[in-house]
């Protein structure tokens, strides 16, 4: 595992939002490990850079991990993350916090300003809702199908996981599946006032 700095400027310092304005400098603790490449950290990758264009910078220690040498199953990385997956976030406690939506969570309550997951209980339900939907209706049979047929993690092919899951989208796709895009647009431009969130990306 490798390890960067994530989201940070000057030596183990970075610039972090406070009520969206102004900023203070603070001590680099958290430590998130990941893979870009992979979808669940690239989501979160995702969030990091939308909230640092408006104007909230985050500061982390990134630590790369290479799922192709399989760096996830080694005792060291188990030590750390019993699930053997990324990404996770490691606090400055030592307290380990796996899930990309746990870890946007997290991010939102300790820096909420700006916030990505909008102001108010239904906007919130409503863009957690969509970041569901999309996450278990599509990219999950998407990540099945893609690590069965030509895996970039080096799984074996599996031609059954591929038809079933095929088959699967297919039989949702009349009702469930295609609403899902017209529900997700409409959620974000209504319910959000206008303003985009991480979950409409």
């Amino acid at each position: 595992m490798s390890s960067t700095r994530g989201s940070v400027a000057g030596q183990g310092l970075a610039e972090v939002c406070v009520a969206g304005i102004r900023s203070v400098r603070q001590e680099i603790a958290l430590k998130l490990f990941t893979q870009r490449v992979a979808p669940n950290p690239a989501k979160l990758e995702l969030y990091l850079a939308e909230k640092a264009a408006l104007g909230c910078v985050i500061p982390f220690e990134r630590v790369a991990v290479n799922l192709m040498q399989g760096e996830h199953r080694s005792p060291a990385f188990a030590a750390l993350n019993g699930l053997q997956r990324v990404p996770f976030l490691q606090l400055d406690d030592g307290l380990v916090i796996p899930e990309s939506l746990a870890i946007i969570e997290y991010f939102e309550e300790r820096w909420p300003e700006p916030s990505m997951i909008g102001t108010g209980a239904e906007v919130r339900a409503r863009v957690r809702a969509l970041e569901r939907s999309i996450d278990s209706d599509i990219l999950y049979a998407v990540a099945m199908i893609v690590h069965a047929s030509n895996s970039p993690a080096g799984y074996p092919p599996n031609r059954g996981v591929v038809s079933w899951f095929s088959e699967a989208m297919k039989r949702r796709a009349p009702t469930g599946i295609s609403k899902i895009p017209r529900d997700h647009a409409g959620a974000c431009h209504n319910a959000a006032g206008g303003q985009l969130f991480w979950a409409c990306f």
